[in-house]
């Protein structure tokens, strides 16, 4: 009797020791998920799949009709009107702030994002083959990816979009995401039309 308890109890703890061992075994694995879900989110692997989004949406199909998208990044003490001289062309010197429509927050990061996805779904409805088709499909790609970047707006000190709207022949139209970094420098998405 007291040898049958001896197996059983080797037995058992046999048992024990390999639901430890699984059990052990789990909390790591959840941890390496955790550190690589946290590496996706980080602003430098949130910037790469924003410039590749931008690669992919400057395209041949949407740059021969006047459409050009860009990412860049500046150095903390940059103007605003050096930037949209950037996106522009239009020197820094020449450029009047009214000229653009400003939106804060999340609201500006949105209003960019929707500009590419109505630009996107009429491309699309224009489409006639299957590059064409891509090349809409890589602009509502991008409208994605800005808001994977800039949402939420909490991970920037400021944030804002300034956009300008074509009013007559001749205008560039453009929208641009300004985002402050908590250490000052500046990260932008901008989207420019000129139709010809």
């Amino acid at each position: 009797m007291q040898r049958h308890l001896s197996v059983w109890a080797v037995g058992f703890l046999a048992l024990v020791g390999a639901a430890a061992a699984g059990c052990s075994a789990g909390p790591v694995d959840a941890d390496q998920s955790e550190a690589s879900e946290s590496e996706l989110r980080s602003p430098a692997s949130k910037v790469r799949a924003l410039k590749s989004a931008v690669t992919k949406a400057n395209v041949a199909k949407n740059n021969d009709y006047g459409m050009s998208f860009a990412v860049k990044e500046y150095p903390r003490g940059t103007s605003v009107k050096k930037i949209l001289e950037d996106v522009t062309g239009t020197n820094a010197s020449d450029i009047e702030l009214g000229w653009f429509d400003l939106t804060w927050g999340a609201s500006g990061v949105d209003g960019v994002a929707s500009v590419l996805e109505e630009r996107a779904a009429e491309e699309l409805a224009d489409a006639e083959d299957d590059e064409s088709k891509d090349a809409a499909k890589a602009i509502k790609g991008l409208a994605s990816a800005v808001r994977k970047t800039f949402l939420p707006v909490s991970d920037f000190s400021a944030i804002s979009s300034r956009s300008h709207s074509i009013a007559e022949d001749g205008d560039l139209e453009s929208h641009t995401i300004i985002a402050t970094k908590p250490d000052g420098s500046f990260l932008t998405m901008s989207y420019t039309n000129f139709p010809f």
